[in-house]
C-alpha cells in the first residue's frame, strides 16, 4: 500500500501527516516536504531482532528506528532511517499488525553534524593565536569567564574548618549547589546531572537530587571527585553505596613525581580483601586492558549485601598533560559504557583523577559527546565548548589545561570519524541508535 492516504493509522491511534511531521520536526527539523512517502504496511517478523518481538523507542521520543519490508515495489530504503509513530513502549504482533512508516533522510543530517564538527576540529588546529591555536584561545575565554565569575558561585561548605582535611588541595573546593551531599562531606560534585537541555545540548538548569537524571536518556552522568586521602576511604565507598555506583574511573597513579596522589582505595587481584571502615572490599578479578589500562572487578560488601563495581584504572596519563595514545582513553571509555549500559539503576559513575578537574573533566567531556551521538540527538548545534563551560559551572576547573581542552575535541573527532565510517558500511541500518564505535 502507498501512502497516499490522507491518514494512516498508528498503534497508539490515528495520526495525519502533518501530525506525524511535528514528531520528527520536533527531533530532527524534518519539514512535511521532507517527508518522502507513507507506507502502510505490515511489519515482517523477520525484520526484527530474532530475540523479541518488542518495539521499544527511545524514552525522549515516541518514535523508533527499526527494519521494514512493504508490499510496494519502489520502496527504498538506501540510505534512509525508518521512524515509526508508536508509544514509548509497544508489544507489536508482527503477523497481523498494520503500521506507518515515514522514510526520513535522518542519515544525511547526521553526516552533515559529524563533518561540520570535524571541520570545525580542523579549523581550530589551524587557527593562530598568540598563545597557540584555536583551542588556546577558547580555553583562555573559559578560564577567564570562570576567574570572572568565581565570587558568583559558592563554595563555603568545604572551607567549614572540620571540612578543610578532607580537600586534597585547599584551592579546589566543591561548589555547594551540584556538591554530592547525601551524608558526610566529601569532596565531590554532581556533573551533568539532574539538569534540562538545550540545542547545544548543555546545563540550563538543574536541581540536584540523587533520583534526577542526566536528561530523558535515564542516564545519571557523573560524580566527579578528588583521589581519596587516606581519612577519607570510608567517605568515599560510603557514596558509592549510597549511589549504588557500578563504574570507577581513576586517572591518575597513586604517587606521581614523588608526590602522592591518591590513598589507594581497592586491593589487589589474590589479596585478602581491604577493610575501609565499615566496608569491604575484594579484588574478583584484574585484567590489563592494554598498557597502562587496568581494569578490576571489585566487590563491595556493606552491611546490605554485595555490590559489584568495576574500576577502570589509567596509569599513564601526567598531571596537568595528556596521554600518548588517545585511543587507549577511548577503548578505556567504551569498556565503561558497556557496562554502564547493562545497570538497571542508570547510576552515576565516579570519576576521578588527583584533584577532580583537569584529567576528570576531560574524560567526563568525551564521554558525554558519546553519549549524544549514542542517544540520536547529535545535530549540527553541538557544541564542546558550550558542554565543558557547563561543566565548569558544576566543578570547578573541570578541564585544567588548553592542551586537555584540545584533546578532548580530538578524542571526538576520532569517535565521530570512526562512526561515518560505521555508517558508510550501512544501507539502511540506524547505527546512530543501535551500532557503537568499537575501540579495539
Amino acid at each position: 500500500m502507498s501512502g497516499q492516504e490522507e491518514h494512516f493509522s498508528s498503534t497508539s491511534g490515528p495520526f495525519t501527516k502533518k501530525e506525524a511531521t511535528r514528531h520528527l520536526d520536533k527531533f530532527f527539523g524534518t519539514t512535511e516536504d521532507n517527508v518522502q512517502e507513507i507506507h502502510i504496511s505490515k511489519i515482517s517478523a523477520k525484520t526484527l531482532p530474532s530475540t523479541t518481538a518488542t518495539i521499544v523507542a527511545p524514552p525522549w521520543a515516541s518514535l523508533v528506528p527499526m527494519r521494514v519490508e512493504t508490499d510496494s515495489d519502489d520502496f527504498s530504503m538506501s540510505n534512509r532511517t525508518l521512524l515509526l509513530i508508536s508509544p514509548s513502549s509497544v508489544d507489536v504482533d508482527c503477523s497481523t499488525t498494520t503500521t506507518a512508516v515515514l522514510m526520513v533522510d535522518r542519515t544525511e543530517q547526521l553526516h552533515r553534524a559529524l563533518n561540520k564538527f570535524i571541520y570545525h576540529v580542523e579549523r581550530m588546529s589551524n587557527e593562530d593565536d598568540p598563545s597557540g591555536n584555536g583551542f588556546h584561545r577558547e580555553y583562555r575565554e573559559l578560564r577567564d569567564l570562570a576567574i570572572k565569575n568565581r565570587d558568583t558561585v559558592a563554595a563555603t561548605h568545604g572551607r567549614i574548618p572540620h571540612n578543610i582535611r578532607k580537600n586534597r588541595y585547599k584551592d579546589i573546593v566543591p561548589f555547594d549547589d551540584t556538591r554530592y551531599k547525601d551524608h558526610d562531606y566529601i569532596n565531590a560534585n554532581y556533573v551533568l546531572v539532574g539538569f534540562n537541555i538545550n540545542a547545544n545540548h548543555v546545563l540550563v538548569g538543574f536541581n540536584i537530587n540523587p533520583n534526577h537524571v542526566l536528561d530523558a536518556h535515564k542516564r545519571e552522568g557523573y560524580i566527579a571527585s578528588q583521589g581519596p586521602l587516606p581519612h577519607t576511604l570510608e567517605d568515599f565507598w560510603r557514596m558509592i553505596e549510597e549511589q549504588n555506583v557500578k563504574v570507577v574511573m581513576m586517572a591518575c597513579r597513586e604517587v606521581e613525581a614523588g608526590k602522592k596522589k591518591c590513598a589507594q582505595y581497592w586491593v589487589e587481584e589474590g589479596a585478602e580483601y581491604g577493610q575501609f571502615g565499615n566496608y569491604k572490599v575484594a579484588c574478583i578479578r584484574a585484567e590489563e586492558l592494554a598498557d597502562d589500562c587496568i581494569e578490576r572487578h571489585l566487590q563491595l560488601t556493606t552491611a546490605d549485601g554485595i555490590q559489584d563495581v568495576y574500576q577502570y584504572h589509567y596509569t599513564g596519563w601526567p598531571d596537568h598533560g595528556i596521554p600518548d595514545d588517545i585511543d587507549v582513553i577511548l577503548a578505556m571509555i567504551k569498556r565503561m559504557r558497556d557496562i554502564r549500559t547493562k545497570d538497571p539503576n542508570h547510576a552515576a559513575v565516579v570519576v576521578h583523577c588527583s584533584a577532580g578537574c583537569g584529567r576528570t573533566g576531560t574524560i567526563c567531556a568525551i564521554d558525554y559527546a558519546w553519549e549524544i551521538l549514542k542517544s540520536g540527538q547529535l545535530d549540527e548545534d553541538f557544541n564542546l565548548y558550550e558542554i565543558v563551560k557547563s561543566m565548569r559551572e558544576q566543578r570547578q576547573s573541570m578541564i585544567q589545561t588548553p592542551e586537555q581542552y584540545e584533546m578532548a575535541h580530538l578524542a571526538v573527532k576520532e569517535l565521530f570519524q570512526k562512526h561515518i565510517e560505521i555508517m558508510n558500511e550501512s544501507d539502511y541500518i540506524n547505527v546512530h541508535f543501535k551500532n557503537d564505535v568499537s575501540f579495539a
